[in-house]
């Protein structure tokens, strides 16, 4: 999967992509426990900027990057 941080702008945020090995390793990545994060669907179309099927990463419900699928 690949892990994008939240930033001011798009091209700031697709500059910083990582990609993860699933939940676990996203939760390693951001320095957090797996059950302080929340995957939720963004929109119903993938993101025209990108193609993906962006997914909001939550974590304390702050929206702190996004995913290209759910994880």
């Amino acid at each position: 999967m690949k892990y994008r941080p939240q930033r001011g702008g798009f091209s700031q945020s697709m500059a910083e992509v990582h990609h993860v090995d699933g939940l676990s390793d996203l939760a390693k990545y951001l320095g957090v426990q797996q059950d302080d994060i929340q995957i939720v669907r963004y929109g119903t179309r993938p993101d025209v900027r990108n193609g993906w099927h962006t997914h909001t990463v939550l974590v304390a419900n702050q929206c702190v990057g996004f995913t290209d699928g759910a994880l």
